[in-house]
């Protein structure tokens, strides 16, 4: 943490003496693809921070030929897709932490159980399940991550769980409507009832459901799905006005929204979708198509824009230490600082990371590489 900090203390003092011959801030960056994209050029820095040492050796999945690759391949798509989401400059840093963090630099699209330091889950293989999916029509070398985990992280934010899966169907479906997306992340079923209609012997989920009052003996989607538990949803809520489940009474001006679609290009029935490049698919529903990667991203973003919306908006950091959403981290902050007094000018970057780490991971057992991370992001966004 030290050499961070005297690290990014040297970058900053090379900035303040800059000059106008090119001396000072310029030595310290590595050269850029010429004419590439700015989401690019920020990814590149980030990458020659690393491989000039400046911040030290521990990311070499970051500055591997895999990840130069991805970075060619998503950046101009991030770039756009950054702009339909609202993502803006001050967001960017900690995004791209999240990110490097999370999919090991995008070389890492869906979760393995025991991924080595480069990760098992390198892409480089199509999974049988993929050749076999007949909605997706793979370019000449599509790729996706091996051992997926049906309900294990997949994407760039490594989206994991069945809740949040249904609740970036929702995000998306309502974006693609031409709706002002909102998140939801509780989603109930009648599944006792479902149980019923088909026959089926009552299970221990649909009989814990009955005894919860509060819920209206309903089943809450948590984890993992059933495929029972996926088409007892799509029963319930295909169809329904988009903007009632959003929680608005309608889309504007009195009228009705779109239906929900459910099926959106069938990424619940097929998660790995959202661990996939090189192809096209095509929505069950609309006919509408869509590049593999831009639904990875699309996906990611939903995630980071919806579930952690809240936090994200507080992240220009003269604003996180009035946050509600992270208050709770403050002290945290404080207590990191005192144990290394030289934090202390970066307080409201460590508190954000804090905050932000704790919405897209689910806990704080990594915030030091994405303070790390966000660190130097922050030296590279907007050069």
């Amino acid at each position: 943490m030290v050499l961070i900090f005297l690290s990014l203390m040297a970058i900053v003092n090379a900035q303040n003496s800059e000059t106008a011959n090119g001396n000072g801030l310029d030595a310290f960056f590595p050269k850029t693809t010429p004419g590439a994209g700015v989401v690019q050029r920020e990814l590149e820095c980030l990458q020659g921070l690393t491989r000039n040492g400046i911040y030290g050796g521990r990311y070499g999945v970051l500055t591997s030929k895999k990840a130069s690759e991805m970075i060619k391949l998503l950046a101009p798509i991030l770039e756009e897709r950054f702009k339909k989401f609202g993502i803006t400059q001050k967001e960017r840093p900690f995004f791209y932490a999240q990110m490097i963090a999370e999919s090991g630099a995008m070389t890492m699209l869906s979760e393995t159980k025991k991924p080595t330091a480069l990760g098992n889950d390198s892409i480089n293989q199509l999974l049988t399940a993929v050749e076999g999916d007949s909605d997706f029509r793979p370019r000449l070398g599509a790729k996706t991550s091996a051992n997926w985990g049906e309900h294990r992280g997949k994407g760039l934010m490594q989206i994991s769980r069945c809740d949040n899966l249904i609740s970036v169907v929702h995000y998306l479906d309502q974006l693609y409507s031409g709706l002002d997306p909102k998140w939801r992340s509780y989603w109930l079923i009648d599944l006792c009832k479902e149980e019923k209609r088909r026959g089926l012997p009552q299970s221990s989920e649909c009989r814990k459901a009955m005894g919860d009052k509060a819920k209206n003996g309903k089943y809450q989607i948590a984890e993992v799905c059933k495929d029972i538990h996926i088409s007892t949803f799509q029963r319930e809520y295909d169809g329904r006005d988009l903007g009632r489940v959003s929680g608005r009474k309608n889309s504007g001006d009195g009228e009705i929204g779109p239906g929900y679609n459910t099926h959106l290009y069938d990424i619940l029935k097929k998660p790995y979708r959202l661990g996939m490049v090189g192809g096209h698919f095509k929505d069950p529903k609309s006919k509408q198509e869509i590049s593999s990667e831009q639904l990875m991203v699309d996906a990611s973003l939903a995630y980071w824009r919806g579930k952690c919306g809240k936090v994200a908006a507080d992240l220009g950091v003269e604003k996180i230490g009035n946050s509600r959403w992270c208050k709770e981290f403050a002290e945290q902050a404080d207590g990191e600082i005192k144990n290394d007094p030289r934090l202390s000018s970066r307080r409201d970057l460590l508190h954000a990371t804090l905050c932000i780490s704790k919405c897209v991971h689910g806990s704080l057992s990594d915030w030091q590489r994405r303070f790390e991370l966000t660190s130097r992001a922050t030296v590279c966004v907007g050069r």
